[in-house]
């Protein structure tokens, strides 16, 4: 009898355990709630604002909420990398960016409120060759 009774008090502690620690999981609130902000480096039009845009429309499908586009043109992407760096960091904003720039975080620091390691680049979406060009003759 009293062996009875452990067993059914350590199922019903273990069971106990497992609801506790899952709750949490549960608990969280759905993401994204609300919509997301895209900080795009350059003009309406640009390359990289048309990339954004087209990249926008499938996540906002995809995730069910909206992904609006902020233009921050200037200092080839300085002024929206600093804009993104002094954003809270919640999940609601993100920036897209040419990494043709990059060098200049080593080159000319002074522009940027943030290093570049206070950054973190989480996909590729596009590949961007360059050439130069002259006439023929």
């Amino acid at each position: 009898m009293k062996r009875t009774a452990l067993v059914i008090s350590m199922c019903l502690t273990a069971i106990l355990l497992v609801v506790f620690a899952i709750s949490p999981c549960l608990a969280q609130e759905r993401y994204p709630e609300k919509p997301i902000e895209a900080i795009v480096g350059y003009a309406g039009g640009a390359t990289t604002d048309v990339a954004a845009r087209i990249i926008a429309e499938y996540m906002s499908r995809d995730l069910k909420q909206p992904v609006v586009i902020l233009n921050k043109p200037g200092g080839r992407g300085a002024i929206a990398g600093n804009e993104l760096f002094k954003r809270k960091p919640d999940g609601y904003t993100m920036g897209m960016f040419n990494l043709n720039a990059y060098p200049e975080h080593v080159a000319d620091p002074q522009r940027y409120m943030y290093k570049a390691a206070d950054m973190v680049a989480v996909a590729q979406w596009s590949r961007q060759p360059c050439a130069l060009f002259t006439r023929y003759d």
